[in-house]
């Protein structure tokens, strides 16, 4: 499998935050030789073939976990997962699911998130800033 440094550090990154976690499992990198990568099997279903063939409890089981995987991946690891479609989850045998493919992740929170809270708490408190409107769905703003 060809993938770049960054996707060995995300991973390993990954694998660190999830180490022992009781809902999900991130393989570990076991070696890196260039852009090639070798981490631990995962023995599973992926959820791309369960969608089609799953018991809908389990099929709605793992889906909630793969979706509890992505709103938890930047607080545990400091990075957003970019990639949750169900070719990147395994059903492991257990239930648990198994995640790949952290080629497209970000860091999280970004740089500028501060600032962005600031200004949305400060428009929620005293309301959104007078903007100049040139159409007419812009309701309630005049010019």
């Amino acid at each position: 499998m060809q993938l770049s440094a960054t996707r060995t550090e995300n991973q390993r990154r990954f694998a660190d935050a999830y180490a022992g976690d009781p809902d999900f499992v991130v393989p570990r990198v076991v070696a890196q030789r260039g852009d090639v990568i070798v981490s631990e099997w995962l023995d599973g279903i992926p959820l791309s073939r369960l969608i089609t063939t799953g018991a809908r409890a389990e099929r709605d089981g793992v889906g909630m976990l793969a979706v509890r995987f992505f709103w938890s991946s930047a607080p545990k690891s400091g990075l957003l997962y970019g990639d949750p479609h169900p070719g990147n989850f395994r059903a492991l045998p257990g239930g648990r699911p198994g995640v790949v493919d952290f080629g497209a992740c970000s860091v999280w929170p970004p740089a500028q998130f501060p600032a962005l809270v600031h200004d949305l708490a400060d428009a929620f408190i005293h309301g959104a800033p007078r903007v100049r409107c040139e159409r007419r769905s812009c309701a309630g703003h005049r010019n």
